[in-house]
């Protein structure tokens, strides 16, 4: 496996000129994540976004309306950050759609991203019922017939065997959960064997790659920072103690890594790393985030899944292949006892280990909920002792201290810059 390499290239210069990525590919590969939240409902953006393409084309939607319909499945439980929410989420009926909070999140967020914002009404109106908004266009209405349809099914039986209750189900809905004309277009597929069997069947991106054609994105710097600051807002916004720590992990590690020589093109890859290194968080309850207290045993056994998940989805995203070594490894240590990977020093590049410096510097003179963040000298002191024991380059400590006044300065201006959006965003959810 290649992170076992004895020598990981420092950088490949990914952010050199532009970068070819589908759509399709940004959005597919994004759901996978998003689906670790609910273990019982295993590849559910998939398999959602495969029954509303098909309900969709069956309908008569253009093949415009197909695709967008489609990307808003792969992506329209991306804002989900509440736990009781995750939990309500995997019941028929959810009850009032005007408090489920993860559809307005994820609607608010896609507007940061320029080539996802015309997702964002479908994305905010996925759970409104027929019978409630007779008026509001289609692709919303195909989505929440899809997602419920996902609900119903059970993983541990065949879909097949099921097709007869459920269309049963979803029958007595029409013209109250959903729009009839939607519910005629699924129940065609009622005894389509093919249908059923491709429910079941793993790698929805092969099936539903070959009938549409996606946008190809051409991105540039600009781009991809504005993706990958939306990732990074998507991951902070969770939690109000959190609300600004990729960002700051983001500059305090290119910050560092000017002064340990990269060039400017370098220093933005590492800057877009930052941004980055937490997106395993996703995958990790809720709860567990938001908890106010420190986590038990277990609790803490599941927040450090995330590195690993980080690993997972950036290898996924091609795009990012090539900075996932940066992203993931910033809870390993010099001496190995870090984690997911246990590597030790001759496996961790300079990126990889400032960036350990940046994400431990930037958590402990964070507020949380169970403590204040610490002065930095306390920070500075306990940085030291990790030092001292092998578990940090001693060398970029040196350069973060001789550099602190810079790096606390950037820190603050981007803290109440990030605020204020933070502010912002929480009033999506009054």
């Amino acid at each position: 496996m290649d992170f076992f390499r004895t020598n990981i290239i420092e950088s490949f210069n990914f952010l050199s000129g532009s970068f070819l990525i589908s759509s399709f590919d940004l959005a597919y590969n994004l759901s996978k994540i998003v689906d670790f939240v609910n273990k019982n409902l295993t590849q559910h953006h998939h398999r959602v976004a495969y029954i509303a393409t098909a309900i969709a084309a069956e309908y008569g939607l253009n093949l415009s309306r197909i695709k967008n319909t489609t990307l808003a499945a792969l992506l329209h439980d991306i804002g989900l950050m509440v736990t009781s929410e995750v939990k309500n989420l995997s019941t028929f009926d959810i009850g009032d759609d005007s408090k489920l909070s993860h559809s307005k999140i994820g609607s608010y967020l896609l507007k940061e991203v320029s080539f996802f914002q015309e997702l964002s009404d479908i994305i905010e109106k996925h759970h409104f019922k027929y019978k409630d908004y007779p008026d509001i266009k289609d692709e919303p209405l195909i989505i929440f017939l899809a997602d419920r349809i996902d609900i119903l099914l059970d993983r541990n039986k065949a879909s097949y065997y099921q097709k007869d209750k459920i269309c049963d189900i979803i029958s007595s809905e029409s013209g109250k959960m959903f729009k009839p004309e939607h519910v005629e277009a699924f129940l065609k597929f009622k005894d389509k064997e093919y249908f059923w069997l491709e429910l079941d069947m793993p790698d929805k991106d092969k099936i539903l790659r070959k009938y549409i054609q996606y946008d190809i994105y051409d991105l540039n710097i600009e781009n991809i920072m504005e993706f990958t600051k939306f990732i990074g807002q998507l991951i902070d916004f969770r939690c109000s103690f959190t609300a600004t720590h990729s960002v700051r992990v983001a500059n305090t590690a290119a910050t560092l890594s000017k002064y340990c020589g990269f060039d400017e093109q370098k220093q933005k890859e590492v800057e877009v790393a930052g941004y980055l290194h937490d997106i395993g968080k996703l995958g990790i309850d809720p709860y567990i985030i938001n908890k106010n207290g420190p986590l038990t045993i277990d609790e803490m056994a599941e927040m450090r899944k995330h590195t690993y998940y980080t690993y997972y989805i950036l290898t996924s995203l091609e795009i990012f292949d090539d900075l996932k070594y940066m992203a993931a490894f910033h809870h390993e240590y010099l001496d190995g006892t870090g984690y997911p990977f246990h590597l030790k020093a001759n496996r961790l590049t300079t990126g990889c280990r400032l960036m350990t410096i940046a994400d431990i510097f930037t958590a402990l003179t964070e507020d949380r909920p169970y403590r204040k963040g610490m002065k930095i000298d306390k920070t500075l002191s306990i940085l030291e002792t990790f030092a001292k024991n092998g578990k940090i380059d001693c060398n970029i400590l040196d350069i973060l201290k001789e550099n602190i006044d810079e790096i606390q300065y950037i820190s603050k201006s981007l803290h109440n810059e990030v605020i204020a959006k933070y502010n912002n965003f929480k009033n999506v959810l009054i």
